[in-house]
C-alpha cells in the first residue's frame, strides 16, 4: 500500500503523524524488477519523485539509514545483510515473519527469490558444468554460498 500510494503517512500504520518517504530503484534494476514481481504483483506502483529514485542498491540502503523512522526502501536480504550491512537498517517482518536465513531457507518468509543452476539433460557426466553443480551441493559449496550472502540449501 505504501508503494501503490494508498498509504502516505506513518499514522495510517499506527506510527507518528509523519509523511512516509518511499525510496524506489530505477525501472530496470534487479531489485525494482523483484519488487514489482514479488511484492506489487498486479498492483501498480506509484511513480516516485525523481529525488526518491536511487540508481544503485548501496545508495538506497545509505539513504534509508540516514533517517530515524520516516523512510522506507527495499533491497534484497543478502545485499542488506551481508554486502552493505548497516546497523541503522531494520529489516521488516511480513505477515509477522522476520527475514532470517532460517525463514528464507525454509520458505516460511513470504517473499523469496530463488537462484537455480540448470544443466542440459545431455550434459556429459564429468563435464565442468556437472562438476560445478556437484560441488555447489557439497558442504564447501554451501559454505561459500553462505559466505557470499546467499541462504544455502537446508
Amino acid at each position: 500500500d505504501i508503494y501503490s500510494g494508498k498509504i502516505t503517512n506513518w499514522k495510517q500504520l499506527g506510527g507518528e503523524d509523519q509523511e512516509i518517504i518511499a525510496y524506489q530503484r530505477e525501472e530496470n534494476s534487479g531489485s525494482q524488477t523483484g519488487m514489482l514481481k514479488m511484492v506489487m504483483k498486479d498492483t501498480p506502483m506509484t511513480e516516485a519523485p525523481k529525488e526518491l529514485m536511487i540508481g544503485d542498491m548501496g545508495s538506497i540502503v545509505d539513504a534509508v539509514a540516514l533517517y530515524d523512522n520516516d523512510v522506507s526502501g527495499y533491497s534484497y536480504y543478502y545485499y542488506v545483510k551481508n554486502m552493505w550491512g548497516d546497523e541503522h537498517i531494520k529489516l521488516l517482518a511480513v505477515d509477522g515473519i522476520a527475514p532470517t536465513d532460517e525463514t528464507i531457507g525454509s520458505d516460511s518468509y513470504p517473499i523469496v527469490s530463488t537462484t537455480y543452476m540448470v544443466l542440459r539433460a545431455d550434459e556429459p557426466e564429468g563435464s565442468n558444468a556437472r562438476l560445478l553443480a556437484d560441488w555447489i551441493l557439497t558442504d564447501e559449496g554451501q559454505s561459500i554460498a553462505r559466505e557470499s550472502g546467499y541462504v544455502p540449501l537446508q
